[in-house]
């Protein structure tokens, strides 16, 4: 303790044994001059020992660098108090930050609540600050953030020894890693988080770790699997009277039994989620019941019903911040959109969604949006929009190092070009494809390919050229059995050397 609080202690200590004693006599009322005046010894003798006390022990003390020179030096009791001061201040700053930042959560205001939980741990570290903010990073669908989040916690944890904590990065980490489609790492850690779990932990924790595994085995397709974890979930959460979590089983159950096509059966599953989230104020179950609702609609070709459930659930993620929910139900209501020939076709919604993607660096979302979108310029025949996306798409496959699909854009911007009457350019690309092809060992892409250069060829009058490209597109169609591609190939060079 400090020496100040010592005395008032040691003070305090020694007058209550002063009344304490002086209690046991009946005639104490008649000693009362003398227990004051005690008492005032007993304060002047406290005092008294702190100022010797602090003159044997000062927050600062002199020294002497040279013998005409006197300066000050700290005592470590100086320096106590003040670290003692500094850390006060800095819990009350972070505790400050982090209590804003509940309200912003509890209000669904996740963007804000991540930039509360940051202050809070910028200000000091916690376990607490960085778990909460990886779920703010998580429900806005900022993956990356979130994973840096948890695995800052998670060496915090590990630093401290908390295995409570550890299982619960442990287990949000292979949450982000299954919103990334990362299934293997997500199995992983989610075990890994369920082991430590189940020696630390309540049940209601492990049933979270339970669900999540089962949540995984729904997306590698292993449904008899997970609907075994989410049953196993799903009785805990019930015990427990943890409705936010019935709610989520339910509607993953009900993606288990639409999926077995048992439509109606599904349809009960849904709608069940949805009276839970509703009645417990759980919006993003509430959206994804909606979603799963739509589509179920769709299916039974409620089309209008359909549009109508995807329009609030999407305005219940864009309410809560959630961009990865906004961006799927974008591409529902656009799939809508194409399917009933509306006006826009969907692209401006495509269009958006695929900013979403983009802000959201998911890679494989943003080929099929582009994919799509490309598949719309061509409908429309808008040759230059359609050039533009197949080269975005390629940056992207070289990204994930599909080199086929690369080889197979190419040959599209090729045909593009031919159409363009470009056909240096088409020739130029389609020949880049054809490298690409040939490397790889395949024989019927091959093929393709070289009919289209040979036509290029023809084109351009270079008739010797476009008959060798023909001559071994029909080789390369014969080695793969298709007979009908090779009649057509004969067909051509017997059109040429009539000419």
């Amino acid at each position: 303790m400090l020496p100040f609080i010592d005395y008032i202690s040691g003070t305090l200590v020694a007058i209550l044994s002063i009344l304490l004693g002086v209690g046991f006599f009946k005639g104490w009322r008649k000693k009362k001059r003398i227990v004051i005046i005690t008492i005032i010894f007993t304060i002047i003798s406290s005092t008294a020992s702190l100022i010797e006390h602090l003159s044997k022990n000062p927050e600062t003390e002199s020294i002497n660098p040279s013998p005409t020179i006197n300066t000050q030096k700290a005592t470590i009791e100086g320096f106590e108090r003040e670290v003692e001061q500094a850390a006060n201040k800095i819990a009350k700053v972070a505790k400050i930050y982090f209590f804003a930042a509940e309200q912003d959560f509890l209000s669904h205001r996740f963007e804000d609540a991540a930039k509360n939980y940051q202050k809070s741990i910028s200000t000091l570290p916690t376990m607490s600050g960085y778990l909460n903010l990886g779920g703010s990073f998580s429900f806005i669908s900022a993956y990356d953030r979130a994973e840096n989040a948890y695995n800052d916690g998670l060496k915090l944890s590990r630093e401290k020894r908390d295995r409570k904590y550890e299982g619960y990065f442990l287990g949000n980490l292979g949450a982000i890693y299954a919103s990334q489609e990362k299934l293997d790492d997500a199995l992983e850690y989610c075990n890994a988080a369920l082991s430590i779990l189940k020696e630390c932990s309540n049940s209601l924790d492990q049933a979270r770790s339970i669900q999540n595994i089962g949540s995984i085995y729904l997306m590698q397709d292993s449904l008899n699997m997970a609907k075994e974890k989410y049953q196993d979930a799903l009785d805990i959460f019930i015990k427990e009277k943890y409705h936010e979590g019935q709610a989520d089983i339910y509607n993953n159950m009900g993606v288990i039994i639409r999926n077995q096509n048992k439509l109606e059966e599904a349809k009960k599953q849904f709608q069940l989620a949805y009276k839970i989230s509703i009645q417990f104020d759980y919006p993003i179950c509430q959206a994804n019941a909606l979603g799963n609702l739509g589509y179920l609609l769709l299916k039974q070709g409620s089309i209008e019903e359909a549009l109508i459930n995807y329009q609030m659930a999407d305005s219940i993620f864009k309410q809560i911040g959630n961009i990865q929910g906004h961006a799927k139900t974008l591409n529902n209501i656009a799939f809508i959109y194409r399917t009933q020939k509306k006006p826009d076709g969907g692209l401006a919604l495509y269009q958006e969604s695929l900013q979403v993607y983009k802000q959201m660096v998911n890679i494989p979302n943003q080929i099929k949006i582009l994919n799509t979108i490309g598949m719309i310029y061509r409908e429309r025949n808008l040759l230059n929009e359609l050039l533009d996306n197949n080269f975005e798409v390629i940056e992207l496959y070289k990204y994930t190092g599909d080199s086929l699909m690369i080889a197979n854009k190419l040959g599209n911007i090729g045909t593009v070009y031919v159409e363009q009457g470009q056909y240096e350019k088409a020739l130029y690309y389609s020949l880049a494809a054809f490298d690409i092809f040939i490397h790889k060992g395949s024989s019927k892409d091959c093929a393709g390919i070289l009919k289209n250069i040979g036509i290029i060829y023809s084109y351009q009058g270079e008739n010797i050229e476009a008959l060798k490209s023909l001559e071994q597109a029909r080789a390369f169609y014969k080695e793969v059995g298709e007979g009908k591609e090779v009649e057509k190939i004969d067909e051509m060079i017997y059109q040429f050397h009539k000419k």
